[in-house]
C-alpha cells in the first residue's frame, strides 16, 4: 500500500539525516511512500514530537506540518498512537 503525505515535515525529517521512508512518487505538495517503509515509525514518531508543541515558538509552522502530516496518514488507515489526546 502506499500512502500520500505532505512534503513538509517530510523534508524537514529527512534535510535532519533522520531515518525517512524513500519516496516512490513527489509532487510539489506531496510524496508517495510505502505504508511498509521500515522508516515510516521513525517519521510518525518525529510527526508526534513535534506537534505535542515540544518546540520553541518559532516554529510553529513545523508543529502544524507534523500535524497535517499525521492527519493525512490517520485518514489513510494508518493507526497514530498517542495521538488522539493531543488534537
Amino acid at each position: 500500500m502506499e500512502l500520500k503525505i505532505g512534503v513538509t515535515f517530510y523534508d524537514d525529517h529527512g534535510d535532519r539525516e533522520l531515518p525517512t521512508p524513500e519516496e516512490v512518487r513527489r509532487t510539489r505538495r506531496t510524496v508517495t511512500i510505502r505504508a511498509d517503509d521500515p522508516a515510516l515509525p521513525e517519521l510518525i514518531d518525529d510527526a508526534l514530537f513535534y506537534a505535542h508543541g515540544n518546540v520553541d515558538s518559532d516554529y510553529r509552522w513545523l508543529v502544524q506540518a507534523a500535524r497535517t502530516l499525521l492527519l493525512s496518514l490517520e485518514r489513510q488507515g494508518v493507526t497514530v498512537p498517542n495521538w488522539d489526546k493531543y488534537r
